[in-house]
């Protein structure tokens, strides 16, 4: 891995709360850099030498990000990929594939297969930023639209409650996220309130 070219902390990743990350990596040289640089930008990184201690981590705790080595020893990225898909669908979104055979028609394909995001070793970290942004914004714009749809269902449930006399009409901002949406600026935006 070439070291890191960064010194200024100009690359900022959306929003400000801390992350969590998921780091299955073998190798401890590349695993000590890759969590000491990621760590710069309020994350918490979890490092797993394989895929099988990598879901015992993800049976109990929600990752933002998974940061997956392609070879394991027990458990090749690939094998990891699809036992999480299992266990926790929801979670292959957030994958990030490395590995440092480029040229490997078999994981290239599985690549495509999942519409997975991968970079090649020895990558640069600010190539590593743009991956994990990446992740962050669909993360995030899957937030948003679940929560746009809770709104719209509650005005309409605070529409059909409203013609019944004596029972509360729901407002939509009481369906407000707020571990998740407080740090998140709705200014300017319909937040469905009237």
């Amino acid at each position: 891995m070439t070291s890191h070219t960064m010194t200024s902390h100009t690359l900022i990743l959306p929003e400000t709360r801390e992350r969590t990350i998921l780091l299955l990596e073998d190798d401890n040289e590349i695993a000590a850099d890759l969590k000491e640089f990621i760590e710069r930008y309020s994350c918490r990184v979890v490092r797993v030498k394989n895929g099988v201690d990598g879901l015992q981590k993800l049976m109990v705790t929600d990752f933002d990000l998974i940061l997956c080595d392609m070879v394991t020893p027990t458990f090749p990225g690939d094998k990891f990929y699809l036992a999480v898909e299992r266990i926790k669908a929801r979670a292959c979104e957030q994958f990030i594939f490395m590995t440092g055979h480029q040229a490997n028609p078999k994981r290239d394909a599985f690549i495509r297969g999942v519409h997975g995001l991968a970079i090649c070793k020895p990558f640069q970290m600010h190539d590593l930023l743009a991956a994990m942004r990446t992740v962050f914004r669909k993360s995030r714009t899957r937030e948003l639209a679940e929560y746009y749809r809770a709104v719209v269902k509650a005005r309409d449930v605070g529409r059909r409650m409203s013609v019944l006399p004596k029972r509360p009409v729901l407002s939509p901002a009481r369906f407000e996220a707020p571990g998740i949406l407080a740090s998140w600026n709705f200014s300017g935006l319909d937040r469905g309130e009237n």
